[in-house]
């Protein structure tokens, strides 16, 4: 029994590091790609998705998306471990998630036989005809994302076949609200070498963050089930996509030292809107994307896969933070105040990373860079902060 027990402790381990490892490749994949702009993405999201991707196909194509996925480990033990981890998660108010496939309705008589009790099995995941996918897309993207991300649709999809779908989102305020006094208007230092004035939040966190690259802070969410955490690079001049960094969220929130800091961060929103296919042939997946591709586990009809692609919008402000994701791929035919003298200050007028990260599994659901903010409009009074 503890011999059990332990494996599968290990087992969540293992999978808490190759969401981390996936979600740092993927950031800095999208930054490589993003000519400067800010990025958000939800690693989770599009490890669920391709996980789901992997359970549908079989062969060479199943192989290269599992080899993407596990590093060697079962894709089986992955999927219940991945579910399991979505409980814990899901078990707060503060963040959901939804997984559906919509198939056309003139090929759903070709999906293999289990394939819907193993959707629901395996990920919770819902199966859906319809006679137009595009159009019942955006209904359940925005009842899933709580209408953050009102719809996916374009004129592109109107021969997709199926729809693989994963869509989350999180809603929550800070565990402590900003008085009005702790909003000021100052200066944020664009990596353009632009400056902006945008509003800034003052707060004192007793969580600081260090580590060799990054100084930084996790701030609490009510409920402290998540945090926000904010990293900024200790070299000014450092580019996130280089060096190459790899980031362990879980040892991020474990290393907290509770050390009292001075926290000045702005008040933004981002949205990212992302074709990943790119990223994933980057990744060593290529059969999904080609008339070889095998989809034997899913249904008898020729399938390949047109592409995968992520949405995602965040909202940080005095309040506290609503986001939302969407990772999805679309199917074509084979032919288709405190005084402390310990305390630390991390002013964030520059370049930084964030994550909302849930603290127990330290698994983060959301994670992006922030580059540029825009001028906000205000009377505010000007202050300009220098480290």
């Amino acid at each position: 029994m503890k011999n059990d027990l332990s494996r599968r402790q290990q087992m969540t381990v293992d999978l808490g590091k190759q969401i981390n490892r996936h979600a740092s490749i993927m950031l800095q994949e999208l930054i490589r790609g993003g000519n400067g702009k800010n990025v958000v993405f939800s690693p989770l999201a599009s490890f669920t998705l391709l996980s789901m991707l992997a359970d549908a196909t079989s062969g060479k194509t199943k192989e290269e998306i599992t080899k993407v996925l596990c590093e060697g480990n079962e894709l089986n033990q992955l999927v219940k471990d991945l579910a399991k981890l979505k409980r814990q998660i899901e078990g707060s108010e503060e963040y959901s998630s939804a997984n559906a496939v919509i198939v056309r309705e003139d090929i759903h008589e070709n999906l293999a036989p289990d394939y819907k009790d193993r959707l629901s099995e395996l990920f919770g995941g819902r199966l859906f005809i319809s006679d137009n996918l595009a159009a019942h897309l955006d209904p359940w993207v925005r009842k899933s994302t709580g209408g953050i991300i009102p719809s996916v649709s374009n004129e592109s999809m109107k021969e997709m076949m199926l729809c693989m779908i994963n869509a989350c989102a999180f809603v929550t305020a800070w565990k402590t609200q900003y008085e009005e006094s702790a909003i000021v208007y100052e200066n944020f230092h664009n990596a353009d070498h632009t400056t902006s004035r945008v509003q800034m939040l003052h707060s004192y966190e007793l969580t600081y963050v260090e580590n060799e690259r990054f100084t930084g802070f996790a701030k609490p969410y009510k409920g402290d089930a998540f945090s926000y955490m904010v990293l900024l690079p200790k070299n000014k001049k450092l580019l996130f996509d280089d060096p190459y960094f790899e980031l362990d969220f879980s040892k991020l929130i474990q290393g907290v030292d509770n050390t009292f800091a001075k926290v000045v961060m702005p008040e933004f929103h981002c949205s990212t809107d992302t074709d990943l296919t790119d990223i994933m042939k980057k990744l060593g997946i290529h059969t999904v994307f080609t008339p070889q591709a095998d989809f034997s586990s899913l249904s008898s009809e020729w399938l390949k896969v047109g592409s995968i692609k992520h949405r995602a919008h965040i909202e940080v402000d005095r309040k506290g933070t609503k986001a939302a994701a969407v990772a999805y791929d679309d199917f074509l035919c084979g032919s288709m105040p405190v005084v402390c003298p310990e305390e630390k200050y991390v002013l964030v007028n520059r370049p930084f990373l964030f994550a909302v990260v849930h603290n127990a599994t330290g698994t983060p659901v959301f994670f992006g860079a922030i580059q540029h903010l825009d001028a906000q409009k205000g009377t505010g009074e000007y202050t300009d902060l220098e480290e």
